[in-house]
């Protein structure tokens, strides 16, 4: 295993965690489509606009932040599966490491 591509089981994993949570989103009456813009989420009427132009989560916001925070954890215990968090964690720091050899820094949305 040690001479297998990194960048061909790390894509693979992103692709198919990304795939299977997009899934479960759409299954979760299309909520995936929240990425689509705040013009959806007021659509929906799970934000307002105040008067002074602020946003705020509505009731019924509420409920779908709620309901998507439960549907991540239920993602993350099958993504999970037989992985204990010792094992988790040494997987991250090596992607962590790798990441950092190759002038990355790691930060969400900005890999390199």
């Amino acid at each position: 295993m040690a001479t297998q591509s990194i960048g061909y089981w790390s894509g693979l994993a992103h692709a198919s965690v990304t795939r299977y949570l997009r899934d479960a989103m759409a299954r979760n009456d299309g909520t995936h489509e929240i990425a689509r813009g705040v013009d959806q989420l007021l659509h929906r009427g799970w934000l307002r606009i105040d008067d002074g132009r602020r946003l705020h989560l509505t009731d019924a916001g509420e409920a779908a932040r709620a309901r998507l925070r439960e549907l991540a954890t239920e993602v993350r215990a099958v993504v999970h599966q037989s992985i204990n968090d010792a094992e988790y964690v040494a997987a991250l720091k090596v992607l962590r490491r790798m990441v950092a050899n190759v002038g990355g820094d790691g930060a969400p949305g900005n890999p390199f």
